[in-house]
């Protein structure tokens, strides 16, 4: 999670983002680490899904039986 604060002196929210949904400058120093935080995180979200589509057609069901 990323937390950002707007310091505007009429507004004063903060967000709370996760970091793969973020693009950040490749020049940083953590770039490279938060790229392959977010490559494997989407890869890992991409799972998930197939997982509950497949859950809801039914078909992970009778995998598991197999």
């Amino acid at each position: 999670m990323c937390r950002f604060q707007a310091s505007d002196a009429d507004d004063a929210r903060v967000f709370h983002v996760s970091i793969t949904h973020l693009t950040f400058d490749r020049r940083s120093p953590l770039a490279r680490q938060i790229a392959r935080y977010q490559k494997r995180r989407n890869k890992r979200i991409k799972r998930l899904r197939e997982l509950e589509i497949l859950g809801m057609l039914g078909i992970v069901a009778n995998m598991r039986r197999s």
